[in-house]
């Protein structure tokens, strides 16, 4: 029978970007050459992705349904979200009643097949169903490829399913794609040739017969899909994009002759994706210029789809993503007025797309997104007020959606992000108390979360930063008891990760980051010294082995530099004043300084040159003291005066009073205390 669509993909909204990828990679499947399928190079598409192929329709039930009778097979996306989502049971169940359940095929992305803790298939995929001559029957479990490393993988499991919808042997398909895998890699490293080809092919369709012309340009535009979209696949994981350069370029410069105008509508739906994706290969190696000049020219056909049809949804979705990546590039090459301004417009063409369906929750989570990325843009500028408005706007939108699908948990997940980055705003403004209950609401969140899928590792490490949020803005406040509440537990959390994986390099640092917090709160509250200097040691230890295997992430200079300054605060208190720390940390912060402008590294800066400071004063060299307190406000001032958080104004405070700068320090002092800080003793407290 020949089926409208070849496959139905059922999916959590969570699991999308696996719906996603599984749709692309199906409808671009073509079989090889010995394997053949009623003649057609493509069997399997198009594919049914519910949630983004339905229309305006007042009856979500019958659209559903009626997809699903002309669909010759069902995939379901199966992971523990998948088992708490209601339309997946639903069209499972609407599935089975056609008579076909041995048409359904799973596809594992998360979760185990017997773990009860952690199930990954819907428990209707089991059960027995009502069939057309009124009996119930039993159904074998159905055929399921794992995409994770340790099942199928990802090509793997591929193509077990189209073997399975497909009724093909699967070792054949195997070994045919093999072979032609092979060829590929051929192709990858012939890839600049391939480019010249494809330029040839361009330049050719200009000097010959017009219908020749068409023909040889068809040929180029499908090769050059092959080589943005198959080859780039292959080429991303190996860090190779730069093989596609000369064949982006190429395309770019073909695609700029064309009028958008003259083209039909199939020819602007395939170029604008083929533009899309070359803007995507250039952002990935941070060539904005040339991105830029790809997604203009995506955005252009984009608009002239839109226009033909103002009711097209998801045409002015397509819009909206060439929107979103204009923005996106012009914030990378650090243009914020052209970012806002086009993602002003990302955000006016979501709008735009709940106008026509106010029921599409994904329109309606768009929007969220438009307003997410505007909050960004005036978090940079400093605009807390409007950055405010706008992430509280997306939180409503979340608290709706996570109120009307409460089985959804990608909605909670959304909402702890938001909520935290609320609490970094309101940190930023000088609100300790509003973050701290912005942080507090995050946590809430995590801890849903966890509840409902307790072995989550993201999860687990997700909520364990959250607890480290609060603990910061609990010392700020004064509030050191609550502190130490949260840092050992974040530490605790952090810790297990890292049994459960001791290659996972974050979790390792996440852990150093704790420990060393749980250092510093320590020397607050009078714990030994000689205890906390053996914890520290440790971490410094830590720190310097992970530094020598990772020069280029500035996070870990940043913590080695805060160890190094503990260390030597403790061993002042003791009468030590010189340590082989100070001496590393103070070229280490200055190199940190002189690379990077985030408020933390320069409060860290300002940090180290204080207690330098304090020690030449204690030692009796003034000059040497005062030339480091000097070094200290060189590296503030340019912060200081619009800042709003304890972060710099705490060791500000301190810059000016050590220089007899008392006047000032009033003024900054009185500015640190509407924020809300309580120090806990004559020192700052730091990330």
């Amino acid at each position: 029978m020949d089926w409208r669509y070849q496959a139905f993909i059922s999916y959590s909204h969570e699991d999308s970007d696996w719906a996603l990828w599984l749709m692309r990679r199906l409808e671009r499947y073509r079989l090889p050459s010995g394997v053949q399928d009623k003649g057609r190079s493509r069997p399997l598409s198009p594919v049914f992705l519910d949630r983004e192929e339905m229309t305006s329709s007042p009856d979500l039930g019958a659209t559903i349904k009626q997809a699903l009778a002309v669909s010759g097979a069902l995939i379901v996306i199966c992971s523990p979200a998948a088992v708490r989502s209601q339309y997946v049971t639903q069209e499972i169940v609407e599935f089975r009643k056609l008579g076909r359940a041995n048409r359904i095929y799973c596809l594992i992305v998360a979760g185990e097949p017997n773990d009860s803790a952690n199930p990954c298939f819907p428990a209707v995929l089991f059960e027995p169903t009502l069939i057309g001559d009124g009996s119930h029957a039993t159904v074998a479990e159905p055929l399921a490829a794992d995409v994770r490393p340790h099942g199928d993988g990802k090509q793997d499991a591929l193509l077990k399913l189209i073997a399975g919808i497909l009724e093909l042997e699967l070792d054949v398909l195997r070994r045919r794609d093999h072979v032609r895998q092979r060829r590929r890699l051929v192709s990858i490293t012939g890839a600049s040739v391939l480019g010249m080809v494809f330029a040839a092919m361009l330049g050719g369709a200009a000097i010959i017969a017009e219908r020749r012309a068409e023909q040889r340009q068809a040929q180029a535009e499908s090769l050059l899909q092959y080589m943005v979209g198959d080859l780039r696949e292959s080429l991303e994981p190996i860090g190779r994009l730069d093989l596609l350069d000369g064949v982006a370029d190429a395309a770019t410069s073909y695609f700029r002759t064309i009028d958008a105008e003259d083209l039909s509508h199939e020819e602007l739906v395939s170029q604008a994706e083929v533009l899309m994706q070359i803007g995507e290969i250039h952002f990935a190696q941070l060539q904005y210029k040339e991105a830029l000049e790809a997604f203009h020219q995506a955005n252009k056909r984009n608009r002239q789809l839109a226009s033909d049809n103002l009711q097209a949804g998801d045409q002015i979705f397509q819009r909206s993503q060439s929107e979103y990546w204009i923005g996106a590039t012009h914030l990378q090459a650090g243009d914020i007025a052209e970012a806002n301004s086009w993602w002003r417009r990302y955000r006016d063409s979501a709008e735009s797309l709940i106008d026509i369906d106010p029921t599409r929750v994904d329109w309606r989570r768009e929007v969220g997104y438009g307003y997410h990325n505007l909050a960004i843009i005036a978090l940079k500028t400093r605009d807390h007020e409007t950055a405010q408005d706008y992430f509280s706007l997306e939180e409503q939108i979340l608290e709706d959606l996570s109120s009307e699908h409460p089985e959804e948990s990608s909605y909670i997940a959304d909402l702890a992000d938001t909520t935290s980055w609320l609490g970094n705003n309101a940190y930023q403004s000088g609100n300790l108390v509003k973050a701290l209950d912005y942080y507090q609401k995050s946590t809430l969140h995590l801890e849903e979360l966890n509840t409902r899928t307790p072995n989550n590792a993201g999860l687990r490490y997700w909520l364990a930063n959250a607890l480290m949020f609060e603990h910061k803005m609990l010392l700020f406040l004064g509030r050191p008891a609550e502190a130490r509440g949260k840092i050992d537990r974040a530490s605790h959390e952090f810790g297990e990760l890292v049994i459960l994986d001791e290659s996972n390099g974050e979790w390792a640092l996440a852990r150093l980051r704790a420990l060393a917090g749980q250092v510093e709160l320590g020397i607050l509250e009078g714990v030994d010294s000689k205890l906390l200097l053996s914890e520290l040691d440790d971490v410094i230890q830590a720190l310097q082995i992970i530094l020598a295997s990772e020069t280029s992430n500035p996070t870990i200079p940043f913590r080695l530099v805060r160890s190094y300054r503990l260390k030597t605060q403790l061993l002042f208190a003791q009468g030590v004043t010189s340590s082989r720390e100070l001496e590393l940390s103070i070229p280490l912060s200055n190199d940190l300084h002189r690379a990077l402008g985030d408020e933390k590294y320069i409060a860290e800066v300002a940090r180290a040159n204080l207690l330098v400071g304090d020690i030449k004063e204690f030692e009796g060299d003034f000059a040497k003291a005062n030339e480091a307190w000097q070094q200290a406000y060189k590296v503030m001032v340019a912060f200081a005066e619009e800042a709003q958080s304890p972060e710099i104004l705490d060791p500000w405070t301190q810059v000016l009073l050590r220089l007899g700068l008392d006047s000032e320090a009033g003024l900054a002092f009185k500015k640190l205390e509407k924020t809300g800080y309580r120090p806990i003793a004559a020192r700052s407290v730091s990330d």
